[in-house]
């Protein structure tokens, strides 16, 4: 865990820290450690960086974009238009409604 904490910019955390204790961008990161730790073929995040300032919108989307690989899908639900314009492929869903 210490390794996957260091690989998101968190090597100073306790790990008995509370989560209730971390600032969002801490939180979201170490949400991004436990993703690295599971090595998932499919990370699905929905808004990322709702909750963040510019500076740690950034450094989540750089973890993310590291974590891009052929084996491995990564697929964001975002409003965040400064996320649109780094990903490989955007699909607008704008109308929801049952016809």
């Amino acid at each position: 865990m210490k390794q996957a904490l260091n690989r998101v910019n968190l090597s100073y955390l306790d790990l008995k820290q509370p989560i209730f204790e971390l600032s969002g961008g801490e939180a979201q990161r170490v949400a991004l450690a436990k993703i690295i730790l599971k090595d998932p073929p499919l990370i699905l995040a929905d808004e990322p960086t709702a909750s963040l300032d510019p500076k740690n919108s950034e450094e989540l989307l750089s973890i993310l974009e590291s974590l891009k690989n052929p084996n491995r899908t990564i697929i964001i639900a975002t409003h965040n238009p400064l996320i649109w314009e780094q990903v490989d492929q955007v699909i607008r869903v704008t109308d929801l409604s049952h016809r």
